[in-house]
C-alpha cells in the first residue's frame, strides 16, 4: 500500500515496564532516581517518586512494581532521548532481572476539513458495524467510537478509533495537568485546547508485551513496539481517509 502523507498530529506518549515487586526496592528508589537527569521538579510519597519536568510537559513516575514515561507532546526527539536515558538507568538501578509487561501508548488526532456530522458518516461507511439502526423503536446513534483488541506476532494492542470535535478532545487526549503543569504558573491548558482541531479523527493505539522477559531486552522490545504504533497510524489515516473504497 502506498501510505499518502496525511495530517497526523501526536498528542500524547506513555510508555510502562511492568516487574515483580520486591522488598528491596525501597532501599534503591531514591538512589536510583537521584540518577535520572533532565527533570528539574520531583515530588514523593515515600512508596513512589514522581520526576517531572514542567516546560517540557513530561513526567517519569517510578513505583515498587512499574516506571511510566508520560510526555503531552509531539516532541519526538525529547521522548527518545528521554526513553533511553530512563531505559538505561532505572532497570540496573533497581536491580530489575524481568519485566512481565512493557507497554507504549500513543495519542493521535487526524484534523479534517469536514464536519462532524460527515466524519460520522464517513466513520460509519468503513469503520462501523451498527446493527442498532436496524432495531425497530431504538433510539438513533448519534456517535459512536471503534475498539478492537489486536495480536501481532509477539504483541498484542488495544486500538480506539473515533470522530471528536473540539469540546470532546480533552477528555480524548487527557493532558496530565496534575504532573506536567507548574502549579506556581498561569495555567496553559485553555491556549492548548483552544489549539486543537474543530473536526478530527482520534486515534489511541496502545501496543503491549504481555509476559516474562529479560529486562536486558527492554530497549529493544520498546523500539519495536514504537514501530508498530508509528506504522499502524499511517494504515489508518491512508484507509480513512482515501476517497476511494475498494472491497
Amino acid at each position: 500500500m502506498n501510505v499518502r502523507n496525511y495530517e497526523k498530529n501526536l498528542y500524547k506518549v506513555i510508555m510502562q515496564v511492568r516487574y515483580k515487586p520486591e522488598l528491596t526496592f525501597y532501599n534503591l528508589l531514591y538512589g536510583a532516581a537521584a540518577k535520572i537527569k533532565n527533570f528539574p521538579d520531583w515530588s514523593t510519597d515515600r512508596f513512589h517518586v514522581t520526576l517531572k519536568d514542567y516546560n517540557e510537559y513530561c513526567s517519569i513516575a517510578i513505583r515498587h512494581n512499574t516506571f511510566t514515561y508520560e510526555q503531552d507532546s509531539s516532541n519526538e526527539n525529547l521522548e527518545t532521548r528521554n526513553i533511553n536515558h530512563i531505559i538505561g538507568i532505572l532497570p540496573p538501578e533497581l536491580d530489575l532481572v524481568e519485566s512481565t509487561r512493557i507497554g507504549y501508548r500513543r495519542r493521535y488526532l487526524i484534523p479534517v476539513s469536514m464536519s462532524f456530522a460527515e466524519l460520522n458518516s464517513l466513520m460509519n461507511l468503513k469503520v462501523y458495524s451498527d446493527p442498532l439502526r436496524n432495531l425497530a423503536g431504538f433510539p438513533e446513534v448519534k456517535d459512536m467510537m471503534y475498539r478492537v483488541d489486536l495480536i501481532d506476532g509477539e504483541f498484542d494492542a488495544h486500538l480506539t478509533v473515533g470522530p471528536v470535535d473540539q469540546t470532546e478532545i480533552p477528555h480524548r487526549i487527557e493532558f496530565n495537568e496534575g504532573q506536567h503543569i507548574d502549579p506556581n504558573s498561569e495555567n496553559p491548558l485553555p491556549e492548548i485546547y483552544s489549539g486543537y482541531p474543530g473536526v478530527a479523527i482520534f486515534v489511541d493505539i496502545d501496543v503491549y508485551q504481555e509476559g516474562e522477559s529479560p529486562i536486558s531486552k527492554c530497549q529493544d522490545t520498546v523500539l519495536k513496539l514504537k514501530d508498530r504504533a508509528e506504522s499502524w497510524i499511517d494504515l489508518l489515516a491512508d484507509y480513512l481517509l482515501k476517497s476511494e473504497i475498494t472491497t
